[in-house]
């Protein structure tokens, strides 16, 4: 696999990242916001959405925050278009929501890491050189 005459012989599949280009502009001009840009700029369209809910008596919770990350999916919010290097986008501003204080729960946590367990090695017995 690589390139073939200038071709790439990857399958298309294993890139699934969104490279398209908004309409309308033109490719040369467009790059995704930065992550420092867009966790201001959520953070804030978090703080307007938020005022039109009506929430738990505890305040709001990472179900909040997927909510209001499906209806900014579904409406096609640019403000979604920011670099994710890979990373679940949603759990980014998750994350992004919890930092500020604006949620009163984890909701979600991250598993802990099962690690196999190891089988002892076997005793190694040095062999003796006869000279």
């Amino acid at each position: 696999m690589g390139t073939r005459g200038g071709v790439s012989t990857f399958p298309s599949n294993l890139d699934q990242r969104d490279h398209s280009v908004p309409t309308g502009v033109p490719w040369w001009e467009y790059a995704p916001m930065k992550q420092s840009e867009a966790r201001v700029r959520i953070i804030e369209e978090w703080d307007r959405w938020i005022l039109t809910r009506a929430i738990e008596p505890d305040g709001p919770t990472g179900k909040d925050s997927l909510k209001f990350f499906h209806e900014m999916q579904d409406a096609g919010s640019p403000l979604l278009d920011f670099q994710s290097r890979g990373q679940d986008k949603w759990r980014i501003i998750h994350a992004w929501l919890l930092g500020a204080d604006r949620l009163s729960d984890d909701w979600i946590s991250v598993a802990p890491r099962i690690a196999p367990t190891r089988r002892p090695r076997p005793d190694r017995r040095r062999s003796v050189c006869k000279t």
